[in-house]
Order: structure tokens, then C-alpha cells, then sequence
């Protein structure tokens, strides 16, 4: 455990988290540029500034879902935007997504995936995500390891998004509801 900031904090939620930082300043000095980042806590209900000075908006954005903040997790163990998820029933439909109004640029996109037995299912849900219409990633049975089940895991790509709106979409495949702990995005050119 690691306190900072009168926070006391898991030491792979800070190392996962620092290698986050120092990828962000080694990006921010080559091509970041900060006028259109957002970064959203999914499932979350009030905006925040974090331990790095990164301001987080509450969930927004979204077309469909619920919220669940997950069980078993303490003020003291993770970061904030990691405790709480969106996630997509499938009686909601196949497909929700997150449409978030960005000028047409490329952006680095970060996603933090927990499913952290939510719904006291002990079953990790199986899913699709698409950007901008292309599916990216999907997560399945055994993409799920212990580790990242109950912690979560980051998945990062660039994006072009040419039409002024960022889509972002969850599929569920079979009955699982797909997962969200949240969404970064950071234009990558002026």
C-alpha cells in the first residue's frame, strides 16, 4: 500500500496508474495536444480532479446501461475511476454505446475494463468493442485472467474520428452484459 494524497492506494492500481503517467508526459511532449481530452468515469456520479491532476466528468455520453460500483473495494485500495462500471444488460439490446462530441482528429484512446463480480454471477462477461464502427477488442472467457478480472486491465489504441462524434460500442455476445470502468480520450494532432 502506498499513501499519497491523503490516499492510501494498492501498489499495482499506482504502478499500473504510473505507467499510464509517464506514457502520457512522453506522448504530451512529442504530440498531445490537451485541447479536446475527456476523460470519463463510467458508472461514476460526480466529476472529479484525481492524485494526478487529471479532471475526470462523470458518466455521460452513454446510450444505454446501468451502473454498479463494485463490491468489496475500500476508499483505500483503488483509484477512483476504478471503482465504479457501466454495464449493458442484454435486455437493453446487443449494442450500446458511448457517442462523445470531438472534433474530427486522431485521439489516443484508453479503456479500463473491470468486471470485479459485480453481480455476484462469478462469471466475467464475454464482448465486443468497437470504435468508430471497427471492432478492437474482444474479450472473451479467457481474456479474463484473475488479476484483471478482480483489478481490471487498460487497453489502449489510436483513433481517427472523422465525422465529429467518437463512437464507442459494446456488443454483448450471448447473454453476458459488456463492461466499462472508463474511457480516456486524448487528441493526438492540432
Amino acid at each position: 500500500m502506498i499513501f499519497l494524497h491523503g490516499v492510501l492506494f494498492s501498489f499495482a492500481s499506482v504502478v499500473l496508474y504510473l505507467v499510464s503517467w509517464v506514457s502520457s508526459i512522453f506522448f504530451s511532449s512529442l504530440f498531445i495536444y490537451a485541447d479536446h481530452t475527456i476523460r470519463i468515469d463510467c458508472g461514476g456520479s460526480s466529476s472529479f480532479t484525481d492524485a494526478f491532476n487529471d479532471s475526470w466528468v462523470s458518466d455521460r455520453f452513454f446510450t444505454g446501461g446501468l451502473t454498479a460500483t463494485l463490491p468489496g473495494l475500500t476508499n483505500l485500495t483503488v483509484l477512483t475511476h476504478e471503482r465504479t462500471l457501466r454495464y449493458f444488460p442484454r435486455s437493453q439490446g446487443k449494442e450500446n454505446c458511448y457517442v462523445i462530441d470531438l472534433p474530427g482528429k486522431a485521439y489516443y484512446i484508453r479503456m479500463f475494463f473491470v468486471y470485479g463480480n459485480y453481480d455476484n454471477e462469478n462469471h466475467p462477461p464475454s464482448f465486443d468493442v468497437s470504435v468508430e464502427g471497427t471492432v478492437v477488442f474482444s474479450w472473451t472467457q479467457d481474456t479474463w485472467t484473475e488479476n484483471s478480472n478482480n483489478d481490471g486491465a487498460y487497453s489502449d489504441l489510436f483513433a481517427s474520428i472523422q465525422d465529429g462524434d467518437a463512437t464507442i460500442c459494446f456488443y454483448s455476445i450471448g447473454t453476458d452484459a459488456p463492461v466499462v470502468g472508463a474511457l480516456e480520450l486524448v487528441q493526438v494532432d492540432p
